[in-house]
């Protein structure tokens, strides 16, 4: 729907293509004027590299990380909203988050926000509802991903990671959760640390 003419570029667009590309040369992320992007993060880059290491059309690989990225997003919602209302309010709602014009408009241009607010969705759902062993390793992971596409990222992370204390808790009592989730941020810190 939103790519029918192609995906919308900005001077963010051709930064993150030029660093995407620079990556998948083994040269890091360089933008548009050969220098080390240091502006904007090196996550989405990173997927356009995949892209490119595939030897994809760019174009096409844009619109493959957005379509992508709804579908995250869309299902996210559906799950978190399944566990908390009825199956048809679940189905309502969640159609109104995969037409919502914001997120449309979003989905359209080639921007870091859609794999960001995908990754936040991912981030949500593995914290409230995971019980798997390896829950926090998968959460210090994507708090990491949070950070590398968007510096705003820990921002979010420390939040979620304060409201999986309370969902963890339930299951596995107060202290491991909170030895859990507190271990997943300080690692995710590492790698941030690591880049700036």
């Amino acid at each position: 729907i939103t790519n029918w003419s192609g995906i919308g570029w900005s001077w963010d667009s051709t930064d993150y293509v030029s660093a995407g590309r620079a990556i998948s040369r083994g040269l890091g992320p360089l933008d548009v004027t050969a220098q080390p992007m240091t502006v904007r993060t090196p996550g989405y880059p990173a997927l356009i590299a995949i892209g490119e290491w595939l030897n994809l059309p760019t174009n096409f690989t844009l619109v493959a990380i957005n379509a992508v990225c709804a579908s995250i997003v869309t299902t996210c919602t559906f799950i978190v909203l399944y566990r908390h209302t009825r199956k048809t309010t679940a189905i309502i709602a969640t159609s109104f988050v995969l037409l919502n014009p914001s997120l449309l408009w979003q989905y359209s241009m080639a921007w870091s926000e859609p794999p960001f607010v995908a990754a936040l969705m991912l981030t949500i759902v593995v914290s409230l509802y995971m019980q798997h062993p390896a829950k926090y390793a998968i959460l210090a992971g994507l708090f990491t991903v949070l950070f590398f596409m968007r510096y705003v990222g820990p921002v979010f992370s420390a939040p979620i990671a304060a409201v999986g204390v309370l969902a963890d808790a339930r299951v596995r009592g107060w202290l491991k959760s909170l030895i859990g989730n507190a271990t997943a941020l300080l690692a995710s810190f590492i790698p941030m640390w690591w880049w700036l």
